[in-house]
């Protein structure tokens, strides 16, 4: 499952950038690898769903504070 990039819109640093999906099957794909975005900066979001059927799914970003606080 390939979904458009995560983009970080502020003026500032968003730390450990991942996201998570869910199935309307109940699955849970992800999280994906956590990135640091620079301000402006865009991350791929791609995801396996290991050949699951589904017919809709919700995505959502998830990050943590700088410096690992």
């Amino acid at each position: 499952m390939v979904l458009k990039p995560v983009e970080n819109t502020t003026e500032g640093t968003l730390c450990a950038i991942r996201v998570e999906v869910h199935l309307s099957t109940g699955t849970e794909l992800g999280p994906t690898e956590s990135v640091d975005l620079a301000a402006g900066q865009t991350t791929p979001v791609t995801l396996p769903t290991e050949g699951e059927a589904f017919e809709s799914f919700t995505a959502h970003p998830e990050l943590s504070p700088c410096g690992g606080s």
